[in-house]
């Protein structure tokens, strides 16, 4: 392949990290309100069950962000072992933005199923189906 190629895939490939990201947001963001919502109207199997679907969808989404990750290293190492420049690939913000997605999803995705806890809490006070 050629130099202009395998840069082309590379960023290809990197574009695809915000549209994963922006998607869990949204998954995120949607389950917050619905179970601000609905809490003190849904009992506690539905609550928990929205809230294991929510950690398989953010585990998936994760995987996908994980794999998309490989697929950029192997284009990347392709453009090293070709003795390509690389140099403007290699920025300490590439870093910075892999840790900050990482705190990102680890922390939205805890904080999320906590808020989703307290709401099971709620409901439990208000609704005695369980």
């Amino acid at each position: 392949m050629t130099e202009y190629q395998l840069n082309e895939l590379l960023i290809l490939s990197t574009e695809a990290y915000g549209g994963v990201l922006e998607f869990w947001i949204s998954i995120s963001f949607a389950v917050v309100v619905a179970s601000f919502l609905t809490s003190d109207k849904l009992n506690r199997k539905v609550i928990r069950l929205m809230t294991f679907l929510y950690i398989l969808s953010s585990m998936f989404l994760a995987s996908l962000y994980i794999s998309t990750a490989v697929r950029t290293n192997h284009y990347y190492q392709l453009l090293v072992s070709s003795g390509f420049d690389t140099s403007h690939f290699d920025h300490p913000v590439n870093f910075l933005t892999l840790f900050l997605v990482l705190l990102l999803f680890l922390g939205g995705t805890s904080g999320t199923v906590y808020y989703m806890y307290t709401c099971v809490k709620k409901s439990g006070a208000s609704n005695v189906a369980t």
